[in-house]
Parts: structure tokens; sequence; C-alpha cells
């Protein structure tokens, strides 16, 4: 998520992000969208967790009681008893509270301890505090926040279908649905009641829509190279990706349940990357699908530079060419 905003906000650098979130807090680090982690804007933390489906917190408690190996009544009990300990000594560690946990429950907590905090986050309980080194930390959403969400009232498919056109749109209710993880119907049902707000193109004869209000100026003045992440949510907002990985090289970008990190080319990929830190140098290692000119080089090296920058670490860029 890190390396995601660095593709889009020029000049940014990792300790400039921990410093918004760990200490201006304007940001989350939490589960929301299909029961998966994001960075999320604060003020927008409640009414977001408000809108998931419901069926995301009713997988949580079952994976409680098939995986996890717990009853309602006892998930429910280690659930309050996490949030507490939390609040009262957090943040910590994920070992931390697996052993504060366990001194009371026992092997239960720790077998557990993954759907715990999980849950714990999707009710609007429980987010992620400061790294310790490399260890994340868990701490009371309340506590961090100094307010508690407030998680009610109806869901706002509305609000959230504005704000997906905006961010991917041309897009269609079919991407909201597979993005957010709800019925297609309440997808629709969003659509249906901003349909003045909308206007629909044809994108190789299926109808998309875009938000009719302007949102700046998208003229680019020639190519333009990002290195996208694992997981971007450029990918993850669609529910059909052809248009920017061509079906030649799905295989090399999704596989396996993952999305390989990407070299994109004005919107579509031709090449993944790897990156690895060693000692103060940041080594990416590129595989382009196929022979760049000098010029998108150039592009990409001005990309790797980028990195080295955002991690205070000297790029080492190199290219593996099948």
């Amino acid at each position: 998520m890190y390396l995601s905003l660095r593709a889009r906000v020029e000049g940014l650098t990792k300790d400039e992000i921990d410093d918004i979130r760990v200490k201006q807090r304007s940001v989350v680090r939490t589960w929301c969208m299909r029961g998966t982690m994001h960075l999320l804007a604060s003020e927008d933390l409640a009414w977001l967790l408000s809108t998931l489906p419901t069926s995301l917190v009713i997988d949580g408690w079952r994976w409680l009681e098939q995986r996890g190996g717990l009853s309602t009544e006892k998930s429910r009990e280690i659930l309050d008893e996490a949030w507490q300990t939390l609040q009262a000594n957090g943040p910590l560690t994920r070992s931390d509270l697996v052993q504060a946990l366990t001194l009371k429950y026992g092997f239960h907590a720790r077998a557990a301890i993954a759907g715990i905090v999980h849950l714990n986050g999707l009710l609007g309980r429980v987010c992620f505090g400061p790294d310790r080194i490399a260890d994340p930390t868990y701490t009371a959403l309340d506590n961090w926040l100094n307010t508690p969400p407030i998680l009610s009232g109806p869901a706002d498919y509305v609000g959230l279908a504005r704000r997906f056109l905006q961010g991917y749109g041309p897009t269609a209710p079919e991407d909201l649905s597979a993005w957010w993880g709800c019925a297609l119907s309440e997808a629709k049902g969003a659509w249906s009641k901003l349909k003045d707000e909308l206007a629909e193109l044809d994108f190789d004869g299926r109808p998309v829509w875009i938000i009719t209000e302007p949102t700046g100026d998208m003229d680019s003045p020639g190519p333009v190279v990002r290195l996208l992440p694992a997981f971007d949510s450029y990918y993850l907002g669609y529910r059909v990706r052809d248009f920017a990985v061509p079906i030649d090289y799905q295989p090399r970008v999704f596989h396996g349940g993952e999305i390989a990190p990407v070299i994109l080319l004005d919107g579509c990929a031709v090449g993944t990357w790897h990156y690895e830190q060693r000692g103060r140098q940041m080594h990416i290692l590129a595989y382009p699908f196929m022979a760049f000119t000098p010029r998108i080089y150039e592009l990409i090296a001005e990309e790797a530079a980028d990195i080295g920058h955002f991690y205070h670490l000297e790029p080492v860029l190199s290219f593996e060419l099948d």
C-alpha cells in the first residue's frame, strides 16, 4: 500500500506516510473491503465499515468456529478480551497479544488469533498501530483515533458508488460488486440513483459509466511509466482486467491468487518486477514482456530512482528479458 501511494504522489517518502499514519493519524491501516487490509482516511472509516456486507462479519464468526475451534460464546468472550487488552496495554505485537490472551484462554486463543484481530477490525474496534522494527502492532481503534467510530445506520451504497466512479471510472456496477464484495443488485441500485450524474460510454461493446463533473486535465505529455506493487488497487477495481493486462501476459501477472508487481506503460502492463533491500541498497529487477525503446528504459530507471528516494536507499536496477 505504501508503494501504491508512491506511484501516485510525486516526491513522496515512506517516512511521510508513517508520519501521516502514526503521528497525525489521518489515515488508518485496517481491514475493510472484501475483508482485506487497506489504508483508509480516518474520517471515512465509520461509514465505510458501516457499508461492509454483513456476510463478511458472518464469515468472520464462522472462521472462528470452524478454523479457530471456538464456540460463538467463547469467540465473543475472547474477542472482547483482546479489544480490552489493547485498550489497556496497546499497541501490542501479535506475539505480545497472543501471550496476554493465552494466559487466560490457553491454546484456543493462540490458534484463533488471526481471526480474532481480523473480526475486531471489521467491527471497528482494532486497527494497526506503529511498526516495531519488522513487526506490526495492533491497537484499539478508539484509543488510536481518540474517538470510537460509530458503525450505525443504513449502508451508503450510493456514496460508495460515487467514490468508486470518481476513482475508477469508466466502470460498471459489476466492477463495484467485485471490488467491494457487495451484491450486484446493491451496485445496480446505487447506479440507478446516480443516473443524473453519469454519462454512459461504450467500451468494446460493454456499457461503462463516468461521473460527468470535470475531474481535471487528464492529458499527459508523452509516455507514462509506473512501477506498481503487488496487489495494486489499479487491478483490484475491475472484474475484467483485459484492458490493463493483455490476455497473453495475464498468467505472468495473475497466478496462484497473487497479483505480481507490474511495469505499467500508459495504463497497460508491459512487464513485471521484483525488489529486495540489501543493506543500504534497493535492488530492482525488471522483467519486460518485450523490448523497449531507449526512452521507456529511461522512464523505468526514473521510477527505480524514485523508489530509492522513497525508502532513502540507493537503487540498483537491472533487466532480464525472456
